[in-house]
C-alpha cells in the first residue's frame, strides 16, 4: 500500500554551485519577482551579494535574469556575462533573507541567505559568488510563483519566522487550482517547494531553527484531497514525489497545503504562522 513520502531539501536540478552563506544547506528553486519598496530604513550595510546565472543545459550565461530580495525591495538583473550584483545588504534586516532569480522561459529559483553568516563573510573578506543554473519550462509546472503567508498573525517573537514576515496572512489553509499541459507523465511526478519559512514544529525545534517553546504540528500537503506530505523543517527546495494516479490528466487538479497548530493552553488552538514561496510540479 502507497504510503505519503516526505523528501525534503534533495537537489534535482537548477544547482546551487556555491553555497558559502546560506542560511540552510539545502537548495531549491523559487520564482517570481516581488518588487516594492524597502520596507524599512537601512542606513548601515554590509558588502553585496555576487554571483552568476547560467543556462542549465548549455552552460551559456542568462543575460537579463531578475535577482530581487523582495523583503528589502531590491533588485538587479545579470548582464551579458550573467553577473549579477546587489551591491550593498542591509544590517537591520531581517536574519534571514530570501534570493529569487527569475528569467522568462526557466524555472524560477530561490536560496536563503542567513545574514549573520553573511557578515561573518564579508568582515573575512571571504565571499564567493553564488552561481546558479536555471532549468527550462519543459517538464516543469509553474504552479504558484509568489510569496504566501499561512496561519492566524499571531507569532511570538521567539518564533522561527518572527522578523521574516513581511505579509499578512492568506489565512490557515491554501488552495490552487492548476490544469496538466498535454505531455507524457512520470510515474512518480515531483512537487517542489522554493523556500518555507517560520514553522515552529517539533523537527524545526530539534534543528536549532526555532526557539517556541510551544511546538506545531507540520504543514500538511494533499493533492486532489489525497494527503502526499508532511513537511516540519524550514529551508529551501524541498521536494515531494507522488504517484501520478493522483493526478487527474484531463481535467482540473487541486493542491492544497495546510499550516499546522497546537493547544497553548489545552483548549484554544493556535495556528503556526509560516511563509512558503513557489510551488513547482516536475512532469
Amino acid at each position: 500500500m502507497w504510503k505519503p513520502l516526505r523528501v525534503s531539501g534533495l537537489i534535482l536540478s537548477g544547482l546551487l554551485l556555491v553555497s558559502v552563506y546560506l542560511a540552510f544547506p539545502e537548495s531549491g528553486w523559487c520564482g517570481k519577482v516581488l518588487v516594492g519598496k524597502i520596507s524599512e530604513e537601512t542606513i548601515y550595510r554590509v558588502p553585496g551579494l555576487r554571483g552568476f546565472v547560467y543556462d542549465g543545459e548549455t552552460g551559456m550565461p542568462v543575460q537579463g535574469a531578475l535577482v530581487t530580495i523582495p523583503s528589502q525591495g531590491m533588485a538587479v538583473k545579470s548582464n551579458n556575462r550573467g553577473a549579477y550584483a546587489i551591491k550593498e545588504m542591509p544590517l537591520n534586516g531581517p536574519p534571514k533573507m530570501i534570493v529569487k532569480i527569475a528569467k522568462q522561459g526557466y524555472a524560477p529559483f530561490s536560496y536563503t541567505i542567513d545574514m549573520g553568516k553573511f557578515q561573518q563573510a564579508s568582515a573575512k573578506g571571504s565571499q564567493a559568488p553564488i552561481s546558479v543554473q536555471l532549468r527550462r519550462l519543459k517538464k516543469i509546472l509553474v504552479i504558484d510563483d509568489n510569496l504566501r503567508h499561512l496561519g492566524d498573525g499571531q507569532y511570538s517573537h521567539v518564533s522561527a519566522g518572527a522578523r521574516q514576515f513581511r505579509k499578512q496572512s492568506d489565512g490557515t489553509a491554501y488552495m490552487q487550482q492548476f490544469f496538466l499541459p498535454r505531455m507524457d507523465i512520470a510515474a512518480f511526478p515531483i512537487l517542489e517547494i522554493g523556500s518555507i519559512l517560520g514553522l515552529d514544529t517539533r523537527e524545526a525545534h530539534q534543528n536549532g531553527q526555532s526557539h517556541h517553546h510551544k511546538q506545531s504540528s507540520p504543514v500538511r500537503i494533499r493533492i486532489n484531497g489525497r494527503e502526499i506530505s508532511r513537511i516540519a523543517t524550514n529551508g529551501d527546495g524541498h521536494k515531494v514525489q507522488f504517484p501520478k494516479h493522483l493526478l487527474n490528466k484531463n481535467g482540473i487538479n487541486t493542491i492544497e497545503l495546510e499550516t499546522g497548530y497546537h493547544y497553548p493552553d489545552g483548549k484554544r488552538i493556535d495556528y503556526d504562522d509560516m511563509e512558503f514561496m513557489n510551488l513547482l510540479l516536475q512532469l
